[in-house]
C-alpha cells in the first residue's frame, strides 16, 4: 500500500486539540498535514520523519518557507514556528 504524499485534515484544528497532552502546544490553526515539504501548502502541521537516507527534520524549513503553520519532528528546532517534538513523528501521523 502506497500512502499519498500529502493528505487533509478535516475539520481544521488548533494545534491544542491536537496535541493536549504538549503542554507548549499552541492554538496555531492547522487545515492539513504533509509528510513532503515540495507539498506542504499553508496552514499544513508539517512531519518531519526521520528515514533511511534523510531526516525530514533537514526539509523543515522549506516546509515553513512553503506556509506549514507548525511542525512534528524528533528534536527541537528553532525556525520561527510551533515545534511539537516526538520519538515517533509516524505514530503522531496517525493519530491525526
Amino acid at each position: 500500500m502506497t500512502m499519498p504524499r500529502t493528505m487533509t485534515a478535516t475539520p481544521t484544528k488548533k494545534l491544542s486539540e491536537l496535541f493536549a497532552d504538549q503542554t507548549h502546544a499552541s492554538d496555531v490553526v492547522v487545515s492539513g498535514i504533509a509528510y513532503d515539504s515540495r507539498k506542504v501548502t499553508r496552514g499544513d502541521l508539517f512531519f518531519a520523519l526521520p528515514g533511511e537516507k534523510a531526516d525530514g527534520a533537514q526539509f523543515a524549513v522549506q516546509a515553513v518557507a512553503n506556509g506549514a503553520a507548525a511542525v512534528v519532528a524528533t528534536s527541537k528546532l528553532d525556525i520561527g514556528v510551533p515545534i511539537i517534538v516526538s520519538d515517533n513523528p509516524r505514530h503522531l501521523m496517525a493519530d491525526v
